[in-house]
């Protein structure tokens, strides 16, 4: 579960989503093309992690970029990840982006 005393925040001039915790901070590395959001690599700091607070950093990415009104390309393998357990948020995905063993036409 997320800590209540972490924040989410957009950080425009160096590409990425934060999240900060407790003096902690982790990122999703992004390009931003037109209504898309590349999203590239995520880092999670160690002391973070197995503690549920990547899934809440993707959880408040991907409702930064719905509530937005974006679309995203997923080449991040965390996020990719994530996605295959939460299919509720793959109306977000581009279209024209396939994650191979994901969204494959059937």
């Amino acid at each position: 579960m997320s800590d209540p005393g972490s924040k989410f925040s957009v950080n425009e001039t160096q590409h990425r989503f934060e999240w900060h915790l407790n003096g902690q901070v982790g990122f999703i590395d992004y390009k931003k093309i037109g209504n898309r959001f590349s999203l590239l690599h995520t880092e999670i700091p160690p002391a973070c992690r197995n503690r549920g607070e990547g899934t809440a950093f993707v959880e408040q990415t991907l409702r930064y970029i719905k509530e937005n009104h974006f679309n995203i390309i997923v080449l991040c393998t965390f996020v990719q990840a994530y996605l295959k357990k939460h299919p509720e948020w793959t109306d977000l995905i581009d279209p024209h982006f396939r994650i191979k063993g994901f969204n494959d036409e059937k």
